[in-house]
């Protein structure tokens, strides 16, 4: 599989650079210091600015470091309780407000309560965003090598997200079977009223360890936003979902009807220490065999003990009570540390 999409990054790269031409640099950023930031608004999320500079290419800004925000571009606005505006960002009369200026109406809106700004862009290169990634680790001692894959592309319109992401993990060692691990994921979010927002996914997976050649899924259902502010995020949807699965070392083909429920979980904190912790989590209960639960976990927490200097820890596990192959493995875990020196 990792073979068959070793074109996606060259993909990706083309649509980002073509975005990145399009888009103009015209918004300005006031800060609480005094400076002032000229650049291309991409995104506030988890308490961040994300800013397309034209000298200083793109930065972070933390929301509750900025004074005012002023962009004649059109704009959808959330704040934590799920009550969305639309339009051009200006300044209001209280310096702790900004103003979201629709077309027959201004509304004045605290900055405290803002955890997301979107820009309304006019052509579907300017809505698509993404990125790629690529590792490969090798450690002497035990031979082993890995190499790991990733990538993801978001197109988002005023009502609906669609996003496709990519994650190949190819390990390689001594006098064992290479082993492989990869997804390929489609999700289209369709946001509704009151932080509810209905959901459809496909995918195709494939895990050697648990002896899946390959697993399709197609499932649709919906959610909510449980939790939704500038430190913290909990969102949780449940789907309906049917699968076919090719077992490895076999003919053999299964079909599934599962009842997956998902959630995740983002707690960060941009003061000192900086923290960022993310859980995903996955519970699939099988019904067409009541016998049968998979799960799935992806962590992460990144700790910054000195300026500018973090920890890492990775943990992505996966159980299957039932799997579909005797040689199988019920379980898979991957479980990685590192630091990380930003500068």
């Amino acid at each position: 599989m990792i073979n068959g999409l070793k074109f996606i990054p060259i993909v990706f790269t083309c649509l980002l650079i073509s975005n990145s031409v399009l888009a103009q640099k015209t918004d300005l950023i006031f800060l609480n210091n005094g400076d002032r930031v000229t650049g291309e608004i991409k995104e506030l999320s988890y308490g961040k600015i994300r800013l397309s500079t034209g000298d200083i290419g793109t930065i972070y800004v933390e929301w509750d470091k900025i004074e005012r925000i002023i962009s004649d571009k059109v704009f959808e606005v959330e704040l934590q309780f799920g009550t969305v505006y639309y339009g051009t960002i200006g300044v209001a009369s209280d310096r702790r407000k900004m103003a979201v200026i629709g077309e027959t109406q201004t509304f004045d809106l605290y900055r405290a309560f803002v955890v997301s700004i979107r820009p309304i862009r006019d052509t579907f290169l300017q809505r698509l965003d993404g990125s790629i990634s690529l590792e490969f680790n090798i450690t002497k001692t035990t031979g082993v090598k890995q190499l790991i894959l990733g990538g993801s592309a978001m197109y988002q319109s005023r009502v609906w997200t669609q996003s496709v992401s990519f994650n190949g993990q190819l390990t390689s060692q001594p006098e064992k079977d290479d082993s492989r691990r990869a997804d390929l994921n489609y999700q289209a979010i369709r946001y509704l009223s009151n932080r509810w927002f209905g959901a459809g996914q496909t995918a195709l997976e494939q895990n050697t360890e648990q002896g899946i050649d390959l697993r399709a899924s197609l499932g649709a259902g919906g959610g909510r936003k449980l939790i939704q502010t500038n430190h913290m995020r909990l969102y949780t949807f449940v789907l309906l979902s049917g699968t076919r699965e090719s077992i490895r070392d076999s003919s053999g083909v299964r079909y599934n009807m599962e009842l997956p429920v998902k959630s995740m979980f983002r707690v960060f904190m941009f003061d000192d220490p900086k923290t960022d912790i993310t859980i995903n989590l996955g519970v699939f209960p099988n019904l067409s065999n009541l016998e049968r639960l998979r799960m799935e976990l992806d962590s992460k927490l990144e700790y910054e003990f000195i300026k500018d200097f973090s920890a890492r820890l990775n943990f992505y596990y996966t159980y299957d009570t039932k799997p579909p192959s005797a040689t199988a493995s019920k379980e898979d875990y991957t479980l990685s540390t590192g630091f990380v020196w930003k500068f």
